[in-house]
Formats: structure tokens, C-alpha cells, sequence
């Protein structure tokens, strides 16, 4: 059996037994490591509820312990297959890694969570990845080779982990920059390819909504499913001072600025100018920041440096995905200073456009 139909073998034993008690359930994931990864239950190379001694009177009983040659490879804790993942599944299985200090887990319950655990980190710091029961998950039959006892390596599942874990981090950010407005500029630049003029396409454009809308699954609770699309519609230039991005990317081409990597655009109201979520990825490239005065009609273009700026100093804004700049740039003094910071942009304006 290749790793594939091993995996779709296991998906399928799954969803015969999903009502199927604990003890069932992790007495097939006994077999299922002797038969199918290949470690010998006979020379105890899949232990059963070992009792580890952490005190006079406390004791942990880990699930399945998987070892070989005298070494313990990793620890398995095992919940019904009905059972959602919790927290507290979380905490017990991090119990037994710190008290074996291993730095492999695996958790089974409506999906496999596995993890490359650090001593030095707190549980909500630790790395995983989930993989779900779905037949032909690449996933799986990669969680078959990684776990397997010919194979099995804890740098490999530790490498495995965090490669996921940064592709799911790409996939989010570029989540971020699929936008209504996005579309429009770039059905803007295929009609300019066409020959169109900046006038002519926006004539034709303004006369359609462009709407996103995400994906959503039908498993989703009925909040997430009213989500509503995102919509773009492109205003005529002249019914308002205050500009959008698509706006202000066709007014800095006919002035000759074309810009490829750019962070913020910020309208000024009364006094300062709000330049807010620059990616801190961002600021190691050349980037533009791009700030309009709507009272003067003033398009205000800066290209800052790679490396010019770092976190030192400034506000910086930290999420899950990511770590965001946020300035407040006073636009009544020449400087063009932020005042959080203190830095001074007006060494980087690059062109001053009238709008």
C-alpha cells in the first residue's frame, strides 16, 4: 500500500466509527501504528497508558507512547472522533511532552493536530497544523511517511509544520489583497493594453459595480454565511476631493510615477494624515507612501528606501499574520512629520501632484 491509500484507508475506518467510544478508538489507533507505520506492538514500540510519576501522589497516563529501540519517539493523545478540538485536549498533551520532554504530539480527535512542541514556549505559542479526514489529502499521506518507523525523523516533522504553518500565513496575506478595487485596476490596466485611454476607461467602468464575494462553506454557522460581498464602484473624480486607491494610481501614472510596491494612502481631514497597516515586511523593499490633502487638492507622493525605517520608534500594530505600522503625519508644516515617531518624510517626496 503507498502512503496515499493508506491514508484514504484510515479516512474511511474514521467514518465508519465516528460515534465509536474512546477505548475503541484508541485501540484502533494502536493497530492502525503497528499495521500501517510499521512499529512492533509485540516489543512495545506502541505502549499503551504509561504511567509517568510526577509526584508523591500525581500521575499522568499518556494515551500512546510510540518508541523505538528504547527511545521515545512521540506521544499520541486520542478523543472520539465526534469530538471538535478543545483547549483543554491541548493542555494534556502538552503535559505529557513536558514531562517527557519530547517535541512531538499528535493530537486525534474530529481532526489530527500535530505538533512540533518547544519547551521554552507557552502553549499558546506552539506550532501546529491540522489535517482533516478527507480522502486524498496530501496532508495525510504525508502525516503517513513523516510518522512511519523507517522514516520517522522529529526535524522532518518540525519542518513539515512550520512549512505549513507558512503557507497558511501566505495564503491569509494574500486574502488581504484580493479586493473589488483590486480587480478594477487590473481590468483597467488590460483595457490601457488595449489601447483605451485613462478617460475611456473610466467612462466604461464607472458604469458596473465589481463585487467580490468569498467563498463560504456550507458548514459555516448562518453568522459567517451572511457575510456580505465587497463591492467596488468608481466615482466620477470631480463629485469628490477624497480619493481611492484605484483613483490615485491612474492620477501618479499620468504624472509619470508608476507605482509598483505602496503601503498607505491617507486623506488628510482637518490637521494630520492617518497612514495606517503598512506591512512591516513592506519596509524592507523600496515602497511608497502616498498621502492626499483633500482641502488643498494635493497629492503628496514619498518613496522611501529600503531599511530606512525600523520598528524602533514607531507604533507598530501586532496581530496573528502580522505586524502593522500606523503613523499620524502632520501635514501643516512643511516636514511632513510623524508624530509618533518624529521622523521627518519630507526627505523622501519625491512629487507633489495637484488633483
Amino acid at each position: 500500500m503507498t502512503s496515499a491509500d493508506k491514508w484514504n484507508w484510515i479516512v474511511e475506518n474514521v467514518n465508519k466509527n465516528l460515534n465509536a467510544k474512546e477505548e475503541i478508538v484508541q485501540s484502533t489507533w494502536e493497530s492502525i501504528f503497528a499495521q500501517l507505520f510499521g512499529y512492533i506492538s509485540l516489543m512495545g514500540e506502541v505502549e499503551r497508558h504509561r504511567q509517568i510519576q510526577i509526584g508523591s501522589t500525581e500521575r499522568i497516563i499518556p494515551d500512546i507512547i510510540i518508541n523505538s529501540g528504547g527511545t521515545d519517539l512521540f506521544v499520541v493523545e486520542v478523543k472520539p472522533h465526534s469530538f471538535p478540538f478543545s483547549s483543554s485536549m491541548e493542555v494534556q498533551l502538552f503535559s505529557y511532552l513536558r514531562q517527557l520532554q519530547n517535541s512531538t504530539g499528535i493530537l486525534i480527535c474530529s481532526k489530527i493536530y500535530v505538533y512540533a512542541y518547544d519547551l521554552r514556549k507557552r502553549g499558546d505559542e506552539q506550532e501546529k497544523i491540522e489535517i482533516e479526514f478527507t480522502k486524498n489529502n496530501p496532508d495525510g499521506a504525508r502525516f503517513i511517511e513523516l510518522f512511519s518507523k523507517v522514516t520517522f525523523d522529529k526535524d522532518a516533522v518540525r519542518a513539515f509544520v512550520r512549512e505549513k504553518l507558512k503557507f497558511a500565513e501566505r495564503v491569509e496575506r494574500a486574502k488581504e489583497e484580493i479586493s473589488a478595487e483590486l480587480a478594477y485596476v487590473y481590468l483597467s490596466k488590460h483595457l490601457r493594453s488595449q489601447g483605451y485611454t485613462a478617460d475611456e476607461i473610466h467612462q466604461a467602468v464607472s458604469s458596473f459595480d465589481i463585487t467580490i464575494t468569498p467563498h463560504i462553506p456550507e458548514s459555516a454557522s448562518p453568522a459567517v454565511r451572511q457575510t456580505s460581498p465587497q463591492t467596488f464602484a468608481l466615482q466620477p473624480l470631480k463629485d469628490e476631493n477624497k480619493l481611492n486607491k484605484t483613483q490615485v494610481l491612474e492620477i501618479c501614472k499620468a504624472n509619470g510615477v508608476n507605482i509598483d510596491i505602496w503601503c498607505s494612502l491617507s486623506n488628510r481631514t482637518k490637521f494630520n494624515s492617518f497612514a495606517n497597516d503598512i506591512p512591516m515586511r513592506c519596509l524592507s523593499q523600496d515602497w511608497y507612501l502616498l498621502l492626499s490633502d483633500q482641502n488643498k487638492r494635493e497629492l503628496y507622493v514619498f518613496m522611501v528606501p529600503a531599511n530606512s525605517l525600523t520598528d524602533a520608534g514607531m507604533y507598530v500594530v501586532k496581530n496573528k499574520y502580522k505586524h502593522t505600522v500606523c503613523m499620524r503625519i502632520n501635514c501643516g508644516d512643511s516636514t511632513f512629520t510623524d508624530r509618533h515617531s518624529k521622523i521627518k518624510f519630507m526627505k523622501w517626496l519625491v512629487k507633489t501632484i495637484n488633483y
